[in-house]
């Protein structure tokens, strides 16, 4: 779709025809197209990434298992065990968005439901100040005598 409307672009330009990728507000209804973004597949660093582990993306893109490391940013849980540790460029791991319990490395009570949850680990998360990069995880929803409830859609 972006190569032929890219296409449609230069023709128009070469004919003096002035054409727009960007239209106005909307003055009637609009048949949207969707992605839920809950399931991703990511292009694999040099690791293995355990099911059920948090996953983050590091400045290269790639997926790693998550850690309070400069430079990476979470994005979901693992849905299988992925291992590239030999490295394979093609290999990819499906990262699922959504509402996960993790454990904690702080004593979190409900009066912290809303806080911003930071990464530790691949498997733990804390509300504290005991983080060095701040990566964060998402948004706590919910409490366990065994864990925290973190939903990582919500970032801010």
């Amino acid at each position: 779709m972006k190569k032929n409307l890219f296409k449609i672009l230069l023709a128009g330009a070469s004919f003096g025809i002035a054409v727009s990728v960007f239209g106005a507000a909307l003055t009637d209804d609009r048949d949207t197209q969707g992605r839920s973004g809950v399931l991703v597949s990511l292009t694999q660093g040099t690791n293995v990434i355990y099911a059920g582990a948090l996953v983050a993306v590091d400045g290269q893109g790639l997926a790693q298992p998550a850690a309070d490391t400069a430079g990476f940013t979470v994005v979901g849980r693992a849905e299988r065990k992925s291992d590239n540790s030999t490295f394979v460029a093609s290999t990819l791991v499906e990262v699922r968005r959504g509402t996960f319990k993790y454990a904690t490395t702080n004593t979190v009570t409900d009066a912290s439901i809303g806080a911003v949850v930071y990464c530790v680990d691949d498997q733990t998360v804390t509300t504290g100040g005991v983080v060095s990069q701040s990566n964060v995880v998402g948004r706590l929803v919910d409490t366990d005598s065994d864990g925290v409830w973190v939903d990582t859609t919500e970032r801010n």
